[in-house]
């Protein structure tokens, strides 16, 4: 009897395993790093017969007849994220500007340009791979912060801060290509 319970219970873990398998997609191709997620029904949506036209306006799901293809979408997002790192970089330099925060214009700027630049950095994180993505905004703004530090405030260049930064720009090009794969 009580063997008859165990193999019984070690049929309906079987049987939940393939349910969690399937409904996580385990053992599935993993998708391309800028693809648009597949939309799913939600319950108290109608069931939609096979013959219907669907069309949806969210960015997330596009419209399958529009001309702006996914590659587009996935260049769109890389430029708001270099765009980002570009305003990393404003708001580190200023914050030297606003001493302490106790000027009160370079304390706007910078505040803006933090929130901007992570507003930026949230969209663009939408499509692309969360680890690529936050590597290279933090990279641009480590590089750019010390590379307008070393021409224009007058810190020293020296080879090792430069192999430095060197060492950065590459281990951000790992990432993405192994991402990649």
């Amino acid at each position: 009897m009580a063997l008859n319970r165990t193999a019984k219970n070690l049929d309906n873990a079987e049987v939940l395993s393939r349910q969690i398998s399937r409904k996580l997609n385990l053992g599935q191709p993993r998708q391309s790093n800028c693809s648009v997620p597949q939309r799913t029904r939600h319950p108290t949506e109608p069931v939609i017969a096979k013959n219907q036209e669907v069309r949806t306006t969210s960015p997330l799901h596009p419209d399958p007849e529009d001309d702006f293809p996914v590659t587009m979408r996935c260049l769109m997002n890389w430029l708001l994220l270099l765009c980002a790192g570009l305003l990393e970089i404003c708001w580190a330099v200023g914050l030297k500007y606003t001493e302490g925060f106790t000027r009160l214009w370079p304390s706007v700027g910078v505040v803006l340009a933090m929130s901007v630049s992570l507003g930026l950095l949230g969209i663009a994180m939408k499509t692309l791979p969360s680890d690529t993505a936050y590597a290279v905004w933090v990279s641009v703004g480590i590089v750019g912060t010390a590379l307008v530090g070393m021409f224009f405030l007058d810190e020293p260049a020296s080879a090792g801060r430069l192999l430095s930064l060197a060492l950065i720009i590459a281990g951000v090009i790992g990432l993405k290509l192994s991402s990649a794969a």
